[in-house]
């Protein structure tokens, strides 16, 4: 249920805090359940326009991407690796 196991409001069931793409060749699997193993089977997941579940929304459609447009959108994918950013926690009280 994502934020809303947090929140506990309505209004938020269904809603995902979704990360930056830095790296993202690091942090399989893939989805908010792990579902996806490789970014290459993330883009066929959004190529063919997700799974079919009953409360999707009817503005979710295929994307309809070529091999070459699949390939190119993994390259640029990969290109985003870069140095890992060291971030410390403040120590609290």
């Amino acid at each position: 249920m994502g934020r809303y196991n947090v929140s506990k409001e309505d209004f938020d069931k269904g809603a995902f805090k979704t990360p930056g793409l830095r790296s993202v060749t690091l942090s399989a699997p893939f989805m908010r359940d792990g579902s996806e193993p490789t970014l290459e089977s993330v883009i066929e997941f959004y190529g063919r326009g997700g799974d079919v579940e009953k409360n999707r929304s009817s503005f979710i459609t295929k994307l309809e991407l070529c091999v070459q447009e699949k390939e190119d959108l993994l390259e640029f994918l990969q290109a985003l690796e870069g140095e890992p950013i060291v971030v410390t926690l403040p120590q609290l009280p």
